[in-house]
């Protein structure tokens, strides 16, 4: 990035000081290094600055998407995209194209693949397309999935596949939209089987089974409304919700 004469500057918490020194260390490019130096409330107004910010899924992804700062975005281990993915338009989001992604909670990988298969050259060439103006609308990268976020119908954040092939995990994306949007009624008059057999993207040589996933969204609306109930029954300072 150096070579296109762009200034990086790196934040981070107290606790990462010295891992952003040594990093600052080994590259050969002045770096602004601002770990440790800036408040919570300091922070969002040096990331508006930014053309682009490179990031994990963390709590100041989503400040630099307050302030239409554009990002960048390596998810790996837990981190699920579908889930925690900044609000907005055109953010770039990048993980390995696993069949164990996303890790399951608790789940020990002795292998972590994930983080090989993202390497930083190619994050490196995504950010100097970005950077440079390109509007790139199909990577051919082989182990990693590219998407771009854009505000869809109803507000909701939904995903679209750069790859030549696309990711399954798009369809899982859809997935989580259809049942927000079913839990809080913004779609009346279809049903998640419906939405699905419309919306969904053709990915997979075998066609997903509705049934099955309408009956697992609706066992998912009925814990959610139990846990709604009872958070509006008891103060949570004295009550702990029963899921059983």
């Amino acid at each position: 990035l150096g070579d296109q004469n762009i200034q990086v500057l790196l934040t981070g918490s107290p606790s990462e000081q010295n891992l952003a020194e040594e990093f600052c260390e080994k590259v050969q490019k002045p770096v602004i290094n601002l770990a440790g130096k800036t408040s919570l409330k300091l922070l969002p107004a040096v990331l508006s600055f930014g053309e682009l910010m490179i990031t994990n899924d963390t709590g100041p992804m989503h400040m630099a998407a307050l302030v239409n700062t554009p990002l960048l975005v390596i998810n790996m281990s837990t981190a699920y995209f579908a889930e925690t993915a900044p609000y907005g338009n055109d953010h770039l989001l990048v993980h390995a194209d696993l069949s164990c992604y996303p890790c399951l909670p608790g789940q020990e990988c002795k292998d972590i693949k994930c983080r090989l298969l993202v390497e930083p050259e190619t994050i490196i060439e995504i950010a100097q397309d970005r950077i440079g103006g390109k509007e790139i609308e199909q990577y051919n990268y082989r182990d990693i999935q590219v998407y771009k976020t854009h505000i869809g119908q109803n507000h909701l954040l939904q995903f679209k596949s750069l790859n030549s092939k696309a990711g399954n995990h798009i369809n899982e994306g859809y997935i989580h939209r259809l049942f927000w949007e079913n839990y809080f009624q913004i779609q009346k008059d279809k049903t998640l089987a419906q939405d699905l057999s419309t919306h969904l993207p053709k990915t997979q040589k075998k066609e997903p089974d509705f049934k099955i996933i309408e009956m697992s969204l609706a066992r998912g609306t009925e814990l959610l409304d139990k846990i709604t109930q009872e958070l509006g029954n008891s103060p949570l300072n004295q009550e702990k919700i029963n899921l059983q």
